[in-house]
């Protein structure tokens, strides 16, 4: 059935003068010349149809995918699949927002090999933080593609996979490959591409290299070799599962929202595990509930709600690179000996006394051989939440400082006055600059009376 010669016209089938006695087949090109001119066979004939029909499917990719999937054994799209094609053929640039398991890259690649072969020519990558992960992921969907669509191979020059390249070759020479998202990508040119799991991309790096990619349009194989005004041509779409706040993928998301809103030509479109679990794709509900109580509150949020996390959009320190300063496997409960310690601490700022949060980090500070500080850790985490007041939370925090024998405690009380705080400064603790909304405050280990903190 899938036979390339099953869906050959008879004018191919049947090439020599012999065969070609039937003169009442349409299919058969005539060799008789009418008014000076020969009669065109049966596909110019019907010309204006294919162009139709070809328009048709290029708008409406997840149509011609139904058209070529065989009847058992193919894929058989959901809505918000056929949704997602369907803009990434007609937006010029999409940004979506899904959850880990939702096969974004499938969707990728399904869009780029329809795109490839109904523009010939076309010259398209998938980008990803490597180009051994993204070789691998493009191999792995491209086999899946061709075992669901067996009529794909027809289309399908060569397929070249190693460890670190990936290149697919079209019968009408296009062709798509694997970029880096780093430097070594830069100068390169391509007509589109997808941004694979863009929250992961350096910002700089993006503008600098890998923007300028997608700059070159694509020209027309016709006599002429025009430039198509109405084709996508320097697309780029951005798949991602949610990250930080502060990532710069956050911020593109956000202009691609805005964009839609003021109807410029982005797409921006999203959704949590939900969605994939009303259509029956991907794990079970009852294991995605397993997966949840073994995950952070943060991870579950941004892996499998698509949430991006972060308290504000305009913080100092990017979340990002602060996650990425989490190297310490183990806490510490007390101090070690040969190693100073200092208390921060961030006093809770309600007054309500049900409301009080107050947050102790014990830093451990790390020497060179000479004295010089060369690091400080972050060892613990102390959280009172609940109805603590501020007599209370001041007893806490000396009892801390008595464990880890600190040094200098620093307290945050911006906002709160002194409450009932009442800490003696050291005399010999040193100063940095003159603070305002900070002290740096010595708690005598002899004071216990509650009275008297």
């Amino acid at each position: 059935m899938a036979s390339y010669g099953n869906f050959q016209s008879d004018n191919k089938k049947y090439t020599s003068k012999s065969s070609r006695v039937n003169t009442h087949n349409a299919d058969f090109t005539p060799t008789v010349e009418i008014n000076g001119r020969r009669e065109s066979d049966s596909f110019y004939r019907n010309q204006k149809k294919w162009a139709d029909l070809v328009a048709y499917y290029k708008i409406f990719p997840d149509l011609w995918y139904d058209l070529i999937s065989p009847e058992t054994g193919g894929i058989r799209l959901d809505l918000d699949q056929r949704v997602l094609l369907r803009v990434m053929a007609r937006f010029p640039s999409t940004y979506a927002v899904f959850n880990r398991g939702y096969s974004k890259t499938m969707i990728m690649v399904m869009s780029k090999v329809h795109r490839c072969i109904f523009h010939p020519n076309s010259n398209v990558a998938i980008t990803a933080q490597t180009k051994e992960r993204e070789a691998q992921n493009l191999k792995e969907k491209y086999d899946e593609l061709i075992r669901f669509y067996p009529l794909l191979r027809e289309e399908i020059y060569s397929a070249k996979f190693s460890k670190d390249m990936a290149e697919i070759e079209f019968h009408n020479g296009s062709r798509y490959n694997n970029l880096a998202n780093n430097q070594q990508s830069k100068g390169m040119r391509r007509h589109a591409g997808d941004m694979d799991e863009d929250n992961l991309t350096d910002e700089q790096v993006f503008l600098d290299a890998l923007e300028p990619i997608f700059n070159v349009p694509r020209r027309t194989t016709g006599k002429k070799g025009l430039i198509d005004p109405v084709e996508l041509n320097g697309s780029i779409n951005f798949f991602s599962s949610a990250g930080y706040r502060m990532n710069s993928a956050y911020y593109r998301c956000r202009k691609h929202l805005d964009g839609m809103r003021e109807l410029d030509g982005n797409f921006c479109i999203g959704a949590g595990w939900k969605l994939g679990a009303f259509y029956g794709r991907g794990e079970t509900i009852s294991s995605l509930m397993d997966k949840k109580n073994n995950l952070s509150a943060m991870a579950w949020d941004m892996n499998y709600m698509s949430h991006w996390t972060g308290a504000t959009d305009s913080a100092l320190v990017s979340s990002a690179k602060l996650m990425s300063c989490r190297n310490l496997i183990k806490p510490e409960l007390k101090a070690i000996e040969g190693f100073d310690y200092i208390l921060s601490v961030d006093v809770a700022r309600s007054d309500n006394s049900k409301n009080n949060q107050t947050v102790i980090s014990p830093l451990k500070i790390i020497r060179y051989k000479n004295g010089k500080i060369k690091e400080a850790q972050l060892v613990n985490l102390f959280v009172f939440e609940g109805v603590l007041d501020f007599t209370a939370q001041a007893i806490e925090i000396k009892k801390i400082k008595e464990r880890f024998n600190a040094q200098i405690v620093v307290v945050d009380e911006n906002g709160l006055g002194r409450g009932n705080f009442s800490l003696q400064k050291r005399k010999t603790a040193p100063y940095i600059g003159r603070p305002v909304y900070s002290g740096i405050f010595y708690i005598p280990n002899t004071t216990t009376n509650p009275s008297n903190p």
